[in-house]
């Protein structure tokens, strides 16, 4: 082992980048691991902790496996997959709440409630989260920008409130036309729904109409929008929760030149658009929750990746139809086996309390 902990800091700073610019952050920690030489040779993430080499973008949280500290993440730029313990989310929920991280310097988290609309941010030294309480910043585009990655996608420096309002208003005034033709008060188009997404450095408007998508590329630069039938080797996922693009050639069981997303009723189910065809077709069952209990019959692990995919976009809501499923999952289970899970589960909120003690 002599001769590998004598390379030259050159070098293992070479290797280091190639792990960090795919956001491998995991094997670049094992890489300092190797020896002293290793370690003293490249930057350490708990000194540099604004550096943006150690804040990984491209990773996209899976699952939540229930009543586990396991969670499922996937690197969207090299469909690289990888589980890690994280005790810290035991009891944490995301219900109702949009996490984004803002590419401004520094970065800037912000939090999106779903109900009430309102927007909340930190930076890395804020010590409580900062409301925008002015009616401007919850207009349903800045939240677009925001689930779709837009903002994410903004490098140059600058206030956050310098940067929500004048980027939604430029995207609302490039496409004003199919905005005015798409939601109109015409009959028949209170169903149709619109989508920003960030996909290889593009920004793209998705309009997702009565039985076929419009796609759109916008040219904030020029304020020109153009009409997009191929995005050529990517696809998207895209719902009210998250949009996401990935590279189908990462993903073997992902179509490319695809738009993926769930459709709630009459059942969960998992849909592809195809751009070449301007075809729909049904492509599975959708997550309707990690809970074995109210997990949907259609549906059972080990999930595929456009189901997990689909299940990061979308967030599905307790309500009606949900409530129902719980409420029929209970009657129809073993009140002995329910009494053991409820033991389990307090056996196991018990220890997570003990923990941070």
């Amino acid at each position: 082992m002599a001769g590998w902990s004598s390379l030259p800091g050159d070098l293992i700073n070479c290797v280091a980048d190639v792990l960090l610019a795919t956001d491998d952050l995991d094997y670049y920690m094992d890489l300092r691991a190797v020896c002293h030489s290793w370690r003293s040779s490249t930057a350490d993430p708990k000194s540099s902790p604004r550096d943006p080499r150690f804040l990984p973008r491209q990773l996209v949280m899976l699952d939540e496996v229930h009543q586990s500290d396991a969670r499922l993440f996937v690197n969207a730029a090299t469909g690289r997959f990888v589980r890690k313990d994280l005790p810290l989310l035991r009891s944490a929920s995301r219900g109702g709440v949009a996490a984004h991280v803002i590419g401004s310097s520094p970065p800037t988290l912000v939090l999106v409630c779903d109900e009430s609309g309102k927007i909340y941010w930190a930076d890395p030294d804020s010590k409580s989260f900062i409301e925008f309480k002015e009616e401007c910043y919850a207009h349903p585009p800045i939240r677009s920008a925001l689930v779709g990655g837009i903002y994410a996608a903004a490098r140059e420096g600058g206030s956050l409130a310098s940067l929500l309002v004048p980027v939604a208003n430029k995207i609302l005034a490039v496409a004003s036309k199919p905005f005015a033709d798409y939601f109109s008060s015409t009959e028949g188009q209170a169903e149709n729904r619109c989508f920003l997404v960030e996909s290889a450095g593009e920004v793209l408007l998705v309009f997702k109409l009565h039985q076929r998508i419009e796609v759109f590329k916008i040219d904030t630069g020029s304020n020109v929008l153009e009409t997009v039938k191929d995005i050529g080797s990517r696809a998207l996922f895209i719902e009210d929760c998250k949009c996401l693009s990935v590279d189908a050639e990462k993903f073997p069981s992902v179509e490319a030149n695809c738009i993926y997303y769930v459709v709630e009723e009459p059942w969960y189910d998992v849909c592809v658009y195809s751009l070449k065809d301007e075809t729909e077709a049904w492509a599975g069952g959708a997550i309707d929750s990690f809970n074995p209990i109210t997990l949907s019959p259609k549906v059972s692990p080990p999930f595929t990746v456009v189901q997990l995919l689909c299940s990061y976009t979308f967030e599905v809501r307790v309500s009606g139809l949900q409530w129902e499923k719980l409420y029929d999952a209970l009657v129809g289970v073993d009140r002995e086996l329910v009494a053991h899970r409820n033991e389990e589960f307090f056996a196991n909120d018990c220890e997570s309390e003990d923990d941070y003690y």
